[in-house]
């Protein structure tokens, strides 16, 4: 006992509430109960469904496995009687008209057949309908219908009873539970049909849902793809900056530098044969000589003529060697600028890309710094 309740009857109490449900929408609308055939007293046979007879078909059927069979027994044979009773649990209602018959019986207790209806009452309680007769007269009422044909082992045993057959009284121990089980395995198949209903809605209602939740990953996977080839692209614009600013830091270097080999040969050139240079000396952007020459203005005049100085001098008197016959002189050789400088071959770098607008955290990365 739990909280004042049994614990034992829990079981048998919920099937018995899951049972009830049938009788109620949406489960009431798929119900659908057999069709009993049912043959009267007087030998007619005739279709009972939900309290509804229509006549039924001459013959019977071969194979009488998928149909239910129900004998009426004739009021002669069947004591009723009608009770009212306060709202109980199904067992203690059972419990209640057995008492009710067993004290008023006059059939041995081994010998009763018995059965009830029951239906609310209009003041709140349960309007009972019992009926009892004697196992052996029903016993032989069955027998009677074997040359028939009637198969016997398969029927339930009916009484009117005070509600007449409408809701008639199945007396227990015979065939009844043969209809109960085809009614719960109809109740079964119902419950599998809206268990399958059930689970398509739920693919419905889902697949967008998963639809979405797919679509979101394929953007997360390639937002994280574009933000990797985002930073790389970002570390290579760093280093191509960076190269381009050291070429620059070259080509500026090379500009003011001079080719002093390319100086040297074209004063060779430039110089009569009758000259001899003995001293070649570069300062800056200035070139001082000394050398021997018949006639050192002449050497001067020809070295300015050339284009390639913007000043030439003599930087000390001209003095003459007579054991050689030549002037001896010094000169101080200003260049003009961009004479003999280093051909630059380095092409002009293209200009350096903008960084790549930040992209929106429209779908949050993850296991990734942001960009």
């Amino acid at each position: 006992m739990l909280f004042g309740y049994d614990l034992r009857t829990l079981w048998r109490d919920w099937l018995a509430a899951m049972e009830s449900l049938h009788g109620y929408p949406p489960l009431s609308w798929f119900e659908v109960a057999p069709v009993v055939r049912l043959r009267l007293p007087d030998g007619r046979d005739v279709r009972w469904h939900q309290g509804q007879v229509q006549p039924a078909a001459l013959s019977l059927a071969k194979d009488a496995s998928g149909e239910s069979f129900a004998l009426l027994l004739p009021d002669e044979l069947v004591l009723t009687k009608q009770l009212h009773l306060p709202l109980l649990p199904a067992e203690q209602v059972a419990e209640a008209v057995w008492l009710n018959i067993h004290s008023s019986s006059p059939f041995a207790s081994d010998d009763i057949a018995w059965g009830y209806q029951s239906r609310p009452h209009a003041d709140g309680g349960l309007e009972v309908a019992l009926a009892f007769a004697s196992r052996a007269q029903i016993a032989v009422r069955l027998e009677a219908q074997s040359p028939s044909g009637w198969p016997v082992q398969h029927t339930e045993v009916w009484a009117s009873g005070a509600f007449g057959l409408e809701q008639p009284v199945v007396l227990q121990g015979y065939a009844e539970a043969r209809r109960s089980q085809r009614v719960r395995q109809m109740r079964r198949r119902t419950w599998l049909s809206l268990l399958v209903l059930g689970v398509l809605l739920a693919c419905l209602l889902v697949t967008p849902v998963l639809q979405l939740q797919w679509k979101a990953h394929q953007a997360e996977a390639a937002y994280q793809s574009l933000w990797r080839e985002t930073q790389t692209l970002s570390a290579q614009r760093d280093a191509f900056a960076k190269t381009l600013e050291e070429l620059e830091v070259v080509k500026t270097g090379m500009a003011g530098s001079v080719n002093v080999l390319e100086a040297l040969k074209t004063l060779t050139e430039q110089l009569p044969a009758d000259a001899h240079l003995r001293l070649f000396q570069w300062e800056n952007n200035t070139i001082q000589i000394s050398a021997y020459a018949d006639n050192a203005a002449a050497v001067l005049q020809t070295l300015g003529q050339t284009g390639l100085f913007e000043e030439v001098r003599f930087s000390r008197a001209v003095t003459r060697q007579p054991y050689m016959n030549k002037d001896d002189f010094s000169a101080q050789l200003v260049l003009k600028p961009g004479s003999f400088a280093i051909p630059m071959n380095i092409p002009n770098p293209p200009p350096v890309p903008e960084a790549p607008p930040p992209i929106p955290d429209a779908v949050p990365a993850t296991g990734e710094p942001q960009p």
